[in-house]
């Protein structure tokens, strides 16, 4: 126990956790942009782990920027195909998304090892030293030597709660989302606009699986999402469908992945290891339990199947 009180452990942490919180982070961003437009995508697990296949054969054959590149146009792909399922052709939202997120899984895996039969040579993004702020103690460490990618998180949330808040198709976005009736009479194409929040969500999801396999962690595994996408959802709920609230929420659960490996790397501390790995999920499950995320959710969300034209 005597690592718990050590200044080294919890800096090692918290830069881990700004680390880690960057792929759930986005994934859960993309989400929040398309349940505010209506459309409930439970396959955020399958989006990520092809992302991550496609980031790792990107930054194979273009670099670490062009594998997140790929991540994202993959995942893109995996919104269109949802957003037809769902959004055109009326099929049941819960079904589909099990069946993305299970299949997503099973299929990067597939390609994967179609693919590869020894493991690719990747680059993650190194660090950079910011010269002076790099110095400073703690801070130095988990916010100054750090890889570029960590800014993309809260980049991202900026962007999207900028134009959920400030723009006309933000507006029409939400609109879809709490009174597609309504929005239909004032002219609003509210399946156009949740084609477009599905293609916006899947290209963030698949955004973060390759920020996680080429930007991160450099190499592709069977479970390298191992839950990551589900915790996303979860976080949109907690973060009660606020972008600039998910930026918190994603570094708290990195932080806490980041916690119980380092501890695991420190012998465990007499806990078990099944326990430490549970500890995310755990922790997650006991906020939403609380209540924490307890504020509306958009009013037509998962009601797609049974609206009408």
């Amino acid at each position: 126990m005597s690592a718990l009180t050590t200044v080294d452990f919890w800096t090692t942490v918290l830069a881990g956790g700004l680390r880690l919180g960057v792929p759930i982070g986005l994934a859960a961003s993309g989400e929040l942009v398309g349940e505010r437009a209506g459309v409930l995508n439970l396959g955020v697990e399958g989006t990520m782990a092809l992302g991550a296949f496609a980031g790792v054969l990107g930054a194979d054959w273009l670099g670490t920027g062009g594998g997140l590149l790929a991540g994202a146009v993959v995942g893109a792909l995996v919104g269109a195909l949802f957003s037809l399922l769902v959004v055109h052709w009326r099929t049941n939202e819960i079904v589909v998304g099990f069946a993305f997120a299970l299949g997503g899984v099973g299929l990067a895996t597939f390609l994967y090892r179609s693919v590869y039969t020894a493991r690719p040579s990747l680059h993650p993004f190194d660090p950079v030293k910011i010269p002076g702020l790099e110095r400073l103690p703690v801070l130095g460490a988990v916010l100054f030597r750090q890889p570029l990618v960590i800014w993309l998180l809260p980049l991202a949330l900026l962007v999207v709660g900028v134009v959920l808040r400030t723009t006309r198709a933000g507006l029409e976005l939400r609109a879809a989302g709490d009174g597609p009736a309504a929005a239909r009479a004032k002219g609003v194409s509210v399946d156009k606009v949740r084609v477009l929040a599905s293609l916006a969500a899947g290209a963030l999801g698949g955004l973060g699986g390759a920020v996680l396999s080429a930007g991160i962690v450099g190499e592709f595994s069977d479970q390298i999402i191992g839950g990551r996408g589900f915790v996303a959802l979860a976080l949109v709920i907690a973060a009660r469908w606020r972008p600039l609230l998910l930026l918190p929420a994603a570094w708290g659960i990195g932080a806490l992945q980041a916690f119980q490996l380092r501890v695991q790397a420190d012998g465990g501390l007499g806990l078990p290891v099944e326990l430490l790995q549970a500890l995310p999920f755990l922790v997650t499950l006991a906020v939403l339990a609380l209540g924490v995320g307890s504020s509306r959710a958009p009013r037509a969300l998962g009601q797609i199947a049974s609206e009408v034209r």
